[in-house]
């Protein structure tokens, strides 16, 4: 025996020993002992052939016209290495078939099939025969198939005496993760009874499934094929059989039962519950299921009778005091699984809904999914149910991800027909006194506790339109598996809701519902946001819909109510509220002037606690400002108890460039980052530093404190400070100031003072940094709360400078500046530097100004215009000549106030300033 012949041996031996069982009586094939009643090999001489190539084969295929973009159905020549038998290691006959990418406008399923009166065809093996069941024991249908992709949907189909069915209680199976070219048998032992079969309308362009077959089916089988739910993939098939198992032919391994039911199963009065088991044995395996040791007759409540897993419809109280039992049986043997319960509870008065995930699979099993109990997922990654462990048959749902993406989980009317919990049917809000969601939540992994890693949001049909809650749920991050109950109150006001955008693997949230949401709640769900790429998983259970209120205090603002701010026009102003009491989550909306405002041009957070409004102009002025906000047992609004927050707008005057009054904009006795206006803390210990500096108003500081020697930076630039307050920070050319530009900035030496120094810097095109050389002449003999003006003209002088590395947690100042500073200013702030045992310095109002109107900073070239920018102000506007000997300038119309303007580059050379 040559090496290569031994390989060959081994390998064969070994696929028999890694040979492959599946649910429902999915088994390998050929078996010794068994006659071949047809045979279909889709011939061995076609090559890659077209749809018609089914026809050369005695075989019609059921489709929309096929386009450039599919679908695909026909016969193709496999190329080395040829298909195998994963089960025998034997060499499968050369072409397959395939049919795969239906289109997405096909809404039916697809079929390919042969008859007894379909022929034989150039490439079939034999024609279909007539088969009468009764003349056979153990008849079975076996189809080789090699598909790894997630979700296809295919059933064995059988016309008898002429009319078609459907196999649909066994499904083809998918996801085998088995490499090409191993090809699995999966077969289906043919059995009689109706509820086995749904009838199939079958015409030239669909096939359509139909009720469950009545009565049993009694006929000889005319026909044999395979129906394909629309999906984007496909499988491949090669070689489909018939056969008829010979007793005492070979040998045979008895049927054993591998994992039992995981019991006891939980279901309501109405509802329904399942039970799972697996087996093996020698094929074909038959599955007798039992109540009280009888076995369960043609009773429309019960599903799956002759296979491993039976479920039970319209559940009674009567279903609880039975038992249940399965017996598995081949020609060797039988096996028995008893001892499997259900428990049976009436539905509660307040109870619309309930879905409590069950985990039906055997003990040991992996997830299983949601479609099992009736639910559907829009999303990518990992999701399913899960065993939760020690409860029996109870189970957890999880949305795991590892990218950024947006999961929807959900049920609607038409999903959940009650094969566990309830059925989902249509809810009348106004029928009830109230409506609420209720689910427990929890954390699956670390990755999950990370604060704004996963967000999850409630989800509600209207009659088919999907809408998501505007407000996310806030989860206790603490505990992994510890889960808690939380609840929200439908509220149909158009601000509680987003619309929801359902897509085959991801959901996508939109804008504020265009008005209150009105009709009947045809559907409910959850949405899981992964906000990142670190792998987040939440877990979730009994999701329920319930007719009480949620139990909580509704909100009060009390005195956290938003300050009136004025700015300068082309700045910006924010304004924030927060509640004294109340239960989360709470829903945040705005109004000015008394109308509701949506998220847009120059506004930002109109559905969060603070609202910025930018890029402020004189039709802003004197705008009334007032905050909502709500939960599931009430609400509250800013001037319910004190007037509205008022915005006002002044035009600046020239020479104007920067100026940043640190407004404080959140309620009172609490300090905030300086981050929300713009500004960023370089400190050791990153303190929250924005302090209200006059009770109850929006005139805020900054305190500067370290207690150990230390040098601190508070700093803002081009990229940081984009119109949250104040004005944004711009590009400031320096030779556009000639004269200089003054820096001030006020400050106060509050406590210890003497220990501290504060100097001036400022960023060079977006790059270097560099402090003062000469720190800000602040008095600290004494400490004070008093601020004083300490205004400074740029020198821009190397000698007056020096090198400062700003990094996360300080500055560090170095050697004297090599050269002049020059360029563009980008950033600007505040050094300082602590000894001792530390100190504070409070700062507010720091500003630029300059003498005129200010250069032009010549940005990048885009579609044939140069992006021309400068500081902007009412009262400046862009000006334009074609002959600067001629000194004669035109005013360019409507760019007062302006901040940028794209000149086009094309035509006459043309030169710019600005001008009062």
């Amino acid at each position: 025996m040559t090496k290569q012949n031994r390989q060959r041996q081994l390998h064969t031996l070994m696929k028999k020993i890694l040979s492959l069982a599946f649910l429902f009586g999915n088994v390998l094939c050929a078996w010794a002992g068994s006659t071949t009643i047809y045979i279909e090999d889709w011939g061995t001489t076609n090559g890659n052939t077209s749809v018609s190539s089914m026809g050369n084969v005695g075989w019609t295929g059921v489709e929309i016209p096929q386009t450039s973009s599919g679908p695909y159905l026909g016969i193709f020549a496999a190329n080395n290495p040829l298909p195998e038998d994963v089960g025998t290691g034997g060499i499968l006959p050369e072409n397959t078939a395939y049919f795969t990418h239906l289109l997405p406008s096909q809404t039916s399923p697809g079929m390919f099939y042969t008859t007894d009166i379909s022929g034989v065809g150039s490439g079939g093996d034999t024609a279909f025969a007539d088969i009468n069941p009764t003349l056979y024991t153990n008849l079975t249908i076996n189809l080789e198939i090699w598909d790894n992709n997630t979700g296809d949907t295919n059933y064995f189909a059988v016309q008898v005496g002429g009319t078609w069915y459907v196999a649909t209680s066994f499904q083809l199976p998918y996801n085998i993760s088995l490499p090409y070219p191993d090809f699995t048998n999966v077969s289906l032992l043919y059995t009689n009874p109706a509820n086995v079969w749904q009838s199939l309308t079958v015409s030239s362009t669909s096939a359509t499934i139909g009720a469950v077959a009545t009565p049993n089916l009694a006929a000889t089988i005319t026909g044999i094929g395979v129906v394909e739910l629309p999906t984007a993939n496909g499988p491949d098939y090669n070689e489909l059989t018939i056969t008829a198992f010979s007793p005492g032919s070979g040998s045979t391994i008895p049927a054993k039962i591998t994992a039992t039911a995981v019991t006891p199963q939980y279901a309501y009065v109405g509802g329904g519950a399942s039970f799972l088991v697996t087996a093996a044995g020698t094929p074909p395996l038959t599955y007798i299921w039992e109540t009280n040791g009888v076995p369960i007759g043609n009773d429309p409540r019960f599903l799956g009778l002759n296979s491993g897993e039976l479920t039970i419809t319209n559940v009674n109280l009567n279903d609880a005091s039975v038992a249940y039992s399965v017996i598995v049986t081949n020609i060797a043997a039988s096996a028995t699984n008893s001892g499997v319960v259900l428990n049976v509870t009436s539905v509660p008065p307040d109870l619309l809904y309930a879905e409590n995930f069950p985990f039906i699979g055997p003990s040991g099993d992996n997830n299983i999914p949601l479609t099992t109990a009736g639910w559907v997922a829009s999303g990518t990654g990992s999701f399913g149910i899960y065993s939760a462990q020690g409860t029996g048959g109870l189970g957890d749902g999880f949305s795991y991800s590892g990218t950024a993406t947006t999961n929807v989980y959900y049920t609607t009317d038409t999903n959940d027909i009650g094969l566990s919990g309830l059925s989902f049917t249509d809810i009348t809000p106004g029928n009830y006194p109230a409506v609420t969601f209720r689910a427990g939540f929890a954390p699956g992994n670390i990755q999950g506790q990370a604060s704004n890693a996963v967000s999850v949001y409630w989800a509600v049909s209207m009659n088919g339109v999907w809408y998501c809650s505007s407000q996310r749920q806030t989860i206790i991050l603490s505990a992994i598996n510890g889960f808690e109950n939380y609840e929200y109150g439908f509220n149909p006001a158009a601000t509680n809701w987003n619309n929801l955008s359902l897509t085959g693997n991801s959901g996508v949230i939109g804008s504020q519902a265009s008005g209150p949401l009105t009709g009947n709640i045809t559907g409910a769900g959850i949405v899981v946001a992964h906000n990142d790429g670190t792998g987040s998983d939440m877990n979730y259970q009994n999701f329920e819909i319930i007719t009480d209120s949620v139990v909580g205090i509704p909100p009060m603002i009390g005195t956290n109510f938003p300050y009136s701010v004025g700015v300068a026009s082309g700045g910006g102003a924010s304004f924030s509220v927060s509640t004294v009491q109340g239960t989360a989550p709470f829903i945040y909306w705005w109004a000015t002037n008394g109308v509701t405002i949506q998220n847009g041009p120059g506004v930002s957070g109109a559905t969060t606690a603070t609202l910025t409004l930018a890029d402020l102009n004189s039709a802003a002025n004197g705008l009334s400002i007032v905050a909502y906000v709500s939960n599931s047992a009430g609400y509250d609004y800013s001037d319910s108890e004190f007037q509205a927050a008022t915005l006002t707008v002044t035009n600046a005057p020239v020479g104007y460039i920067y100026a940043e009054l640190f407004p404080f904009v959140g309620p009172p006795g609490a300090n905030y980052p300086i981050s929300g206006i713009g500004w960023v803390e370089a400190v050791p210990n990153a303190p929250n530093a924005l302090f209200q500096a006059t009770p109850n108003t929006s005139q805020g500081a900054v305190f500067a404190y370290d207690g150990s020697p230390a040098t601190t930076v508070y700093y803002t630039t081009t990229a940081t400070d984009t119109n949250q307050s104040g004005l944004p920070f711009p590009n400031i050319d320096l030779a556009a100031y000639p004269q200089g530009l003054n820096i001030s900035v006020d400050i106060a030496p509050q406590s210890s003072s003497s220990n501290v120094t504060a100097y001036l810097a400022v960023q060079l095109n977006n790059t270097n940094w560099f402090v003062a050389a000469s720190p800000l002449p602040v008095p600290t003999s004494s400490d004070s709360s008093t601020f004083a003006t300490y205004a400074t003209t740029l020198n821009l002088a190397a000698a007056n400078w020096k090198n400062l590395t700003v990094t996360t947690s300080g500055g560090l100042v170095g050697s004297t500046a090599g050269s002049n500073l020059k360029g563009i200013m980008t950033g600007a702030g505040l050094v300082f530097v602590t000894v001792s045992t530390g100190g504070t310095f409070n700062f507010q109002n720091f500003a630029i100004t300059g003498n005129g109107p200010g250069g032009i900073n010549v940005g990048a070239l885009s579609n044939g215009n140069l992006n021309l920018s400068w500081v902007g102000n009412p009262a400046v506007e862009l000006q334009s000549t074609t002959n600067l000997t001629s000194n004669i300038w035109k005013d360019l119309p409507a760019t007062y106030g302006l901040y940028s303007y794209p000149a086009p580059t094309a035509g006459r050379q043309t030169f710019f300033r600005l001008g009062p």
